[in-house]
């Protein structure tokens, strides 16, 4: 059949399929419709195989500025002002996902300014590298202890190996060796038992505004800093007074890293019967030595059960009689509008997390002038107690604002004398190296030196993890408790 002949049949049935009445299409006619084909490419319509020719490879989609950032240390700035420095994780219409010291954290796009290329700590860390001298053992052993104390403890690893290399009878930098890989043994073990993932902050729901856009309330952006249940286990951990610890739980892997890691001190046993019965010490004993050695990559793995003393007064004595119901309520410092410098939560007043963030808010918030609200070595001169006296007799009174009223009706006060004792028994976190945990009062939002601490190292590392040792002995009213 030529060409033009079967165009001409196809041509006849299609006509005749589209003319004629329903009933008179037959299902023979419809099955000859099916197999009859025609292509032009063979002129008679045989049977041959049909080569359909490839398509045409898709240019590949070029990448745009935002792919390029991903993987790479990035400052997020937010409409807010604040900025946070860290990996960019994510970045699409549905969120915007930076790792922050190995902690995914999620933001709304919609709240997002801008987010720029910042330099990486391996970058700081190569600066730092090139001005110290190869034969400076002293000067490349604070840096590793600086890289230790940021968890970056794959390059603390290897830059300690390569000081061992050089100077072999380094027992500071073997010590700190084994606390960084019985740390990096932890990190990998967590990351495991996670399924190979950081943890991972889930989002604030967002509530639509009238464009369709996401946005965070200003009570969601509040709720978003409450301190979470592992951070508010680390304040416990360091809460603890060893002459009345509180119930607590080290599990086997604990013990057994502390016993590697600080192989060779004089706390550790070194017998194999007397490893055997270290495993059967109470738990405060062994916390006791934990804290002598400063093993701050174990107090995680630490589960306190009861509640510290000092933590348990401020619960009971002091938030729950006076600073919610005075200080926090939403006329005075509840309240962001109002508040200034000092924010403070109350609701729900009782939950856990609301107790512990605004604990940890009345120790790192700070005046104008820097002074800070807590004076350890002199409690009774405290701004949290000043500030809550009549203004004739405080030395340094509240500030003037509308119906403001005075906590405590004089120094001798029951309540202030209670705040007073209170905080003689805290841990002096302002005289040692403090509590650490990433957290910036939300009264203060000053967020550029906290971002900047995270990666930007000092002029010149200073401070051993092991030199300040044995400090707290001459705080008062915490000598039974060694430097944590």
């Amino acid at each position: 059949m030529s060409a033009t002949a079967g165009l001409a049949v196809m041509t006849t049935l299609l006509w005749a399929t589209m003319t004629a009445p329903r009933a008179l299409l037959r299902p023979t006619a419809v099955a000859h419709l099916a197999t009859v084909s025609w292509d032009p490419m063979t002129q008679d319509g045989s049977e041959q195989e049909r080569k359909t020719p490839p398509p045409d490879d898709k240019p590949k989609k070029k990448k745009s500025k935002a792919d390029e950032l991903i993987g790479h240390e990035v400052r997020l700035e937010r409409v807010d002002g604040q900025e946070f420095v860290g990996t960019l994780v994510q970045r699409d219409r549905e969120a915007v996902i930076l790792r922050i010291v190995g902690i995914n954290t999620t933001f709304d796009p919609y709240d997002v300014v801008r987010i720029t290329l910042e330099k990486t700590f391996v970058e700081y860390f190569k600066e730092m590298r090139q001005r110290i001298p190869r034969h400076d053992y002293d000067g490349r052993y604070k840096l590793c202890t600086w890289v230790y104390e940021r968890a970056e403890y794959e390059l603390a690893e290897a830059e300690l190996l390569a000081l061992i290399e050089d100077e072999p009878g380094h027992e500071k930098a073997r010590t700190l060796l084994g606390r960084t890989r019985a740390a990096l043994q932890l990190q990998k073990e967590r990351e495991a038992k996670d399924g190979g993932e950081p943890t991972e902050k889930q989002p604030t729901p967002a509530q639509p505004n009238p464009d369709g856009k996401r946005v965070l309330t200003e009570e969601q952006q509040l709720r978003s800093y409450l301190l979470d249940k592992e951070e508010m286990n680390v304040l416990r951990v360091y809460e603890i007074n060893l002459r009345e610890p509180p119930s607590m739980q080290i599990p086997n892997s604990a013990i057994k890293m502390l016993l590697t890691s600080y192989e060779g001190s004089e706390l550790i046993p070194t017998q194999p019967e007397e490893k055997r019965l270290f495993y059967r010490k109470p738990a405060s004993e062994i916390l006791d030595i934990m804290f002598r050695l400063r093993a701050r990559e174990l107090y995680p793995m630490v589960r306190v059960i009861g509640e510290p003393e000092s933590l348990n007064v401020f619960r009971h004595q002091i938030h729950r009689t006076w600073l919610v119901n005075s200080c926090a309520s939403d006329q005075c410092h509840g309240s962001r509008s109002s508040s200034g410098r000092l924010f403070l939560y109350n609701k729900p007043p009782t939950a856990d997390p609301v107790v512990y963030t605004n604990y940890l808010i009345l120790v790192r918030t700070t005046a104008s002038d820097d002074t800070p609200l807590l004076d350890y070595l002199h409690p009774e001169k405290s701004l949290l107690v000043q500030a809550g006296l009549p203004r004739e007799t405080a030395v340094q009174p509240h500030p003037e604002v509308p119906d403001w009223k005075p906590v405590f009706e004089s120094i001798t006060d029951p309540a202030a004398e209670t705040t007073i004792n209170w905080i003689r028994l805290l841990y002096r976190p302002q005289l040692q190296d403090g509590y650490p945990l990433k957290f910036t009062p939300p009264g203060l939002m000053d967020p550029k030196p906290v971002a900047e601490a995270q990666t930007q190292p000092p002029e010149a590392p200073e401070g051993d993890a092991g030199d300040q040792a044995g400090q707290a002995e001459s705080d008062p009213g915490r000598s039974e408790n060694p430097d944590r």
